[in-house]
């Protein structure tokens, strides 16, 4: 990762609060290799006009937001514009327009060491090679955008058109217009919507039309994709029945989608906790039709083996090199912040955290990633601001006797 100090610090910051960095995400990723190595699978078998659905579940604190983030890095570096969207009070699965709204409202993608976003920026590049084509050569090519987005929505195709000639010409308040509408906005008059030809807006019953044709015009401006990442899916089960099953229904209906090819160059990645995948009466089970097509969740996620290729992807806990691995990169990056040296091993340091761990959460076993985390970045940054206090100066050993795991050092024993 960056190693200028206010890099390191807003790292440092997120990881004491329990929170993914916003950079650093590649250099602290540990354990996840085999999940990553399907994500790019999946991104591969998108760019190629593909579509695909993925689940990514786990316990609380398993990582699944600290995967997403990765995975956006990956889809951006590979050409795909994403974006990242989070179930809360605001959105609900249920209105599928919302979805879209809320898909079309978080647009990010990479372009050379920064990233950028929303609908304007992502035409920039392409249109300022489009001003290149002579008249003749800018129709045929405008009307051939038009021909194969129409084949979703003809109203979103003559959209676009407009769009096209009015960022050609700059007229502004036709670009607002038809950026507001394509985008979902839904009080947008009569009159600005006759300006470029068009009538209604984006509801529930057209949305996934609307997002078909915008995958593909991202195909046709150069880009690799979509990628849609879906955080905190568990929070489905808190809605009213109605407002559940509806939601169910709309994964069901996006899940038979992918599986037909359509969106094109699409995929979804939801991440929700394992209680969506276990609970019978407020989750995924509760609904047969989307449960029958993941294929008995509850049961797949109770198995020893793990098909990686399946919709639904696991996150299992940590085995203890992993998090050894993940402390030791947390470990490099508190020195270097506070370019500080510690006097007892970094084995000790990490025996110290899940000693501390042990003690507030029990069980050691099924490490909680993120509260351990937390629990290292306290212990690193007490010993830096203490450095005489003798309770961090001797070597701490982890020990497992009959099944028990026991710490102990010179003068203790926990």
């Amino acid at each position: 990762m960056g190693n200028s100090k206010e890099a390191l610090r807003r790292a440092a910051f997120a990881l004491k609060n329990g929170t993914v960095p916003s950079e650093g995400v590649e250099y602290l990723c540990t354990g996840r290799n085999a999940q990553i190595e399907e994500l790019n699978r999946c991104f591969d078998f998108v760019s190629k006009g593909g579509s695909a659905v993925k689940f990514i579940c786990g316990e609380y604190g398993a990582g699944k937001t600290f995967l997403l983030k990765r995975a956006r890095i990956e889809a951006e570096k590979q050409g795909f514009v994403v974006s990242s969207v989070k179930i809360n009070q605001g959105f609900r699965l249920n209105l599928l327009n919302h979805l879209y709204y809320n898909i079309m409202h978080n647009l990010t993608f990479k372009e050379g060491e920064g990233e950028k976003a929303g609908f304007e920026d992502l035409t920039e590049d392409w249109l300022r090679c489009f001003k290149r084509y002579t008249s003749y050569e800018k129709k045929v090519a405008v009307e051939d955008i038009v021909r194969k987005i129409g084949k979703y929505n003809e109203s979103m195709a003559r959209a676009i058109r407009e769009y096209i000639w009015a960022a050609l010409e700059d007229d502004r308040k036709k670009i607002n217009g038809v950026i507001s509408w394509i985008t979902g906005e839904e009080n947008i008059t009569y009159e600005i919507k006759s300006s470029f030809k068009v009538t209604g807006t984006v509801d529930r019953l057209n949305a996934i039309d609307f997002l078909k044709g915008f995958s593909a015009f991202l195909k046709l401006i150069g880009f690799a994709g979509l990628v849609v990442l879906v955080d905190e899916l568990e929070l489905v089960m808190d809605e009213r029945v109605d407002i559940r099953k509806k939601a169910y229904e709309n994964l069901r209906f996006i899940l038979d989608e992918c599986s037909m090819g359509q969106p094109e160059s699409t995929i979804f990645i939801f991440a929700a906790t394992q209680a969506i995948i276990n609970d019978r009466v407020k989750g995924i089970p509760s609904y047969q039709a989307l449960s029958q097509r993941l294929g008995n969740p509850a049961d797949k996620a109770n198995s020893s083996l793990s098909d990686m290729r399946q919709p639904l992807m696991y996150l299992p806990p940590f085995h203890y090199e992993d998090l050894s691995e993940l402390s030791l990169k947390i470990i490099k990056l508190h020195k270097e912040l506070y370019n500080c040296g510690f006097q007892i091993s970094e084995e000790s340091i990490i025996n110290w955290a899940l000693l501390l761990y042990k003690e507030k959460e029990g069980d050691i076993e099924k490490v909680n990633i993120r509260k351990y985390i937390m629990k290292l970045t306290e212990v690193l940054d007490i010993m830096e601001q203490h450095p005489k206090n003798p309770m961090f100066k001797t070597e701490l050993t982890m020990m497992k006797t009959n099944g028990n795991i026991t710490f102990k050092n010179m003068r203790m024993r926990a």
